[in-house]
C-alpha cells in the first residue's frame, strides 16, 4: 500500500494492557512515512512509526487502555502510509494481556536517541571530528541481556550504511556523510522469542552536515542578544534540566548557584499540584522555572483550547521565566505550520512571556521561537544559528548529554570550558542536561556533582556581569591572542572579565594581557589570585582549556 489508510474499529476493556502484533516489509527508502496508529487508547492519537525494511519484520506494541478513556471500549486501529514508498502489512492482531502498566517498560523500553553533543547532530564546515556519536537512552539496566540494538544511517544522497555501536553508543564516520540532511534509524529487538526476534522500539535522529556555501558573509556575527524580563532587565540563565519528575531539591540547586530549573514534570498535560509546589519553592528560593509545554498540546491543533486552559492555570506564577519546547520539529517531526499555531496560542494566552526551543536551527521555524537552546559548541554553530534563525534570537548553551548513562565524569577543566568558550561564541545562558547523571545514571555521578556545582557556584557570581554593556577600558585593546586562542572581554563598573580558551578541536594557543598597574587579577572559576609578572600575564591553552579572569582596578 502507498498513500493509503486501512482502519478497523474494535471493542476493548478499559484497565487492561493490550498487545498489538503485526508484520511488515517495505522498500528500503528513507522517504517511507508509514505508521500504525490508534484512537481511543488513552492519548488522542497514538502513533508508532515503522523503520524501512526490505525483509519482513515482526513488531509488538504494548499499551494500557485507561479506565477513564474517553471512548469507552472503542478503539480504532489504523494501518497507514503517507508516502509513495510501498509498505506491506500482514498478521495484524490485538489481544488482552495479563501485564500491569508497570510491566510495559520491561518488554518495551522507551528508546530515544540523543546526540552526545550538538556538534554530532550538526556538523560544521570547520569540524575535524572523525565520528558523529549518539546514545540510546530510556533503556533499563541490563538491557543487553534481552535486547539487541541495531542502527543504520540513510545519507542525504540516498545511500545506506550500518552503524558501529558499543554499550548503547553509536558511531558514524563523518566522511560518509554528504552535505544535507541524513537520518539515523535505531531499532531495539527482543531476541527472547521462539519465533525469532521482535521489533519492540524504534527511534530516529536527523544529522545535518553544513557546507561552507550555506554561511553568508554579510551578517554581524559579533552582536549577541540576551534574555530580558518584561521590564527590559537583562538576565543570564544558569540552569539545570532536573529530569523526569519532581524528585530534587530546588533549595540545593539554588545553593549550588543555579538560578533556573526545568523538569519534564511540567510537561504533563494534566494540571499538577506538584507543578504548583515547584513554582512556589522556586519563588521562595529566588529561582526561575523553565516551563515545558505538554508535547501532546504542541503536535495537534485540535488541542489548542486545552493548551490555552493549561497556560491559564499556571501563568499567574511569577516564577515562570519562559515556556519551553523540545525538538518538536527536528525530532518529533511536527510540521512548521502546526508549531506556528501553537506559538501563536501561547502568545495569545500569555503575551508577556517568551518561548525558547531546543531545536536544530531551521529557517522554517524561525518565527516560532523567541530564543534557541542548543550546543553553542563552535563559532560556526553560532553563525549558523544567526543565519537560519535571525540575529534577534538569544542563544542558551546546553551540554552534558554524554554524561547521562555515561561511565565517567568529565574533568573539572572540562566543566569550566562549558561555561567559558560557548559564552565567547555568543551564548548568553548555560544549561546542564541532566540531573539524572548525578542522581543515578552515571557511576561517577558524585564527581559530576562535585565538579559541576563548584564551577556553577563560582561562575554564577559573575554571570550577570557578562551582560553588561559598559565600554571596555583602553588597556584591554592591547590584549592579544595567538594560535587558536579566542577571547571575550566584558566590563562591568570597575571590573573587567576576560574569557579566553581554545576550542576542543583546536591546536592550542596563547593569550597575553597587560593589566593596569596596581590591578588585582583573579581566576574566577578556580578562586585563585593570578600573579602579574613583569606587567604581563601569559596564558597558554591546550585544546579544551579555558579561563575566566577578573581584573579589578583600585
Amino acid at each position: 500500500m502507498n498513500q493509503a489508510r486501512i482502519k478497523q474499529t474494535l471493542t476493548v476493556k478499559p484497565g487492561l494492557v493490550y498487545e498489538m502484533m503485526y508484520s511488515y516489509r517495505s522498500e528500503d527508502r528513507i522517504d517511507l512515512h508509514a505508521d500504525v496508529a490508534s484512537v481511543g487508547t488513552g492519548p488522542q492519537y497514538r502513533i508508532n512509526y515503522n523503520p524501512p525494511s526490505k525483509d519482513w519484520v515482526r513488531r509488538r506494541l504494548l499499551f494500557l487502555i485507561p479506565q477513564d478513556v474517553h471512548d469507552k471500549g472503542q478503539v480504532v486501529v489504523l494501518l497507514q502510509n503517507r508516502s509513495t514508498a510501498p509498505i506491506w502489512y500482514r498478521d495484524v492482531s490485538l489481544r488482552e494481556t495479563n501485564l500491569a502498566e508497570s510491566d510495559i517498560l520491561a518488554y518495551q523500553p522507551s528508546l530515544q536517541v540523543k546526540s552526545l553533543t550538538a556538534d554530532d547532530a550538526m556538523i560544521m564546515p570547520d569540524s575535524d571530528a572523525e565520528f558523529a556519536s549518539f546514545v540510546g537512552i530510556g533503556l533499563p539496566d541490563g538491557w543487553e541481556e534481552r535486547f539487541t540494538m541495531e542502527a543504520r544511517i540513510y545519507t542525504s544522497d540516498g545511500r545506506r550504511y550500518p552503524c558501529d555501536m558499543e554499550n548503547g553508543r553509536i558511531r558514524i564516520p563523518i566522511k560518509i556523510l554528504p552535505p544535507g540532511e541524513s537520518e539515523l534509524n535505531v531499532m531495539l529487538y527482543d531476541r527472547d522469542q521462539k519465533e525469532g526476534r521482535l521489533l519492540v522500539a524504534y527511534s530516529r535522529h536527523d544529522i545535518v552536515r553544513i557546507s561552507q556555501a550555506e554561511i553568508p558573509d554579510n551578517i554581524d556575527f559579533s552582536r549577541h542578544e540576551v534574555f530580558r524580563h518584561k521590564d527590559g532587565t537583562a538576565f543570564f540563565p544558569v540552569g539545570m534540566y532536573a529530569g523526569l519528575g519532581w524528585n530534587f531539591s530546588v533549595g540545593e540547586l539554588h545553593k549550588a548557584g543555579f538560578n533556573t530549573v526545568h523538569t519534564c514534570g511540567t510537561d504533563s498535560w494534566k494540571v499538577r499540584e506538584e507543578n504548583f509546589k515547584l513554582l512556589s519553592d522556586a519563588r521562595k528560593h529566588g529561582m526561575w522555572v523553565m516551563m515545558g509545554l505538554p508535547p501532546r498540546f504542541q503536535a495537534d491543533p485540535k488541542f489548542l483550547p486545552d493548551l490555552a486552559k493549561w497556560i491559564d492555570s499556571y501563568k499567574d506564577s511569577p516564577a515562570i521565566l519562559f515556556y519551553y519546547t523540545d525538538e518538536t520539529h527536528c525530532q518529533k517531526r511536527v510540521p512548521p505550520a502546526v508549531i506556528r499555531r501553537m506559538y501563536e496560542q501561547v502568545k495569545k494566552s500569555d503575551p508577556d512571556r517568551r518561548i525558547y526551543s531546543y531545536e536544530r536551527p531551521d529557517a522554517k521555524i524561525k518565527d516560532c521561537m523567541d530564543g534557541v537552546m542548543w550546543g553553542v559548541t563552535s563559532r560556526g554553530t553560532s553563525k549558523l544559528i544567526k543565519v537560519r534563525l535571525g540575529q534577534d534570537k538569544p542563544m542558551i548553551h546546553v551540554f552534558g548529554q554524554g554524561d547521562h548513562h555515561g561511565r565517567t565524569s568529565p574533568s573539572l577543566e572540562a566543566f569550566q570550558y562549558e561555561y567559558i568558550v560557548p559564552v565567547i561564541y555568543g551564548a548568553r545562558g548555560v544549561f546542564y542536561w541532566n540531573l539524572r547523571a548525578i542522581q543515578y545514571s552515571n557511576p561517577e555521578g558524585h564527581l559530576i556533582k562535585q565538579r559541576l556545582y563548584r564551577t556553577v557556584n563560582r561562575f554564577s557570581q559573575v554571570a550577570q556581569d557578562l551582560l553588561s554593556e559598559d565600554p571596555n577600558p583602553q588597556w584591554t585593546h592591547s590584549i592579544t591572542t595567538s594560535g587558536d586562542a579566542e577571547m571575550l572581554v566584558k566590563t562591568s563598573g570597575r571590573r573587567v572579565l576576560i574569557l579566553g580558551g581554545v576550542n576542543r578541536s583546536g591546536k592550542g594557543g596563547e593569550i597575553r594581557i597587560q593589566p593596569p598597574v596596581g590591578a588585582t587579577v583573579r581566576d574566577v572559576l578556580n578562586a585563585a589570585d593570578v600573579n602579574v609578572k613583569d606587567g604581563c600575564i601569559i596564558r597558554f591553552f591546550r585544546p579544551g582549556q579555558a579561563v575566566l579572569l577578573e581584573v579589578s582596578s583600585s
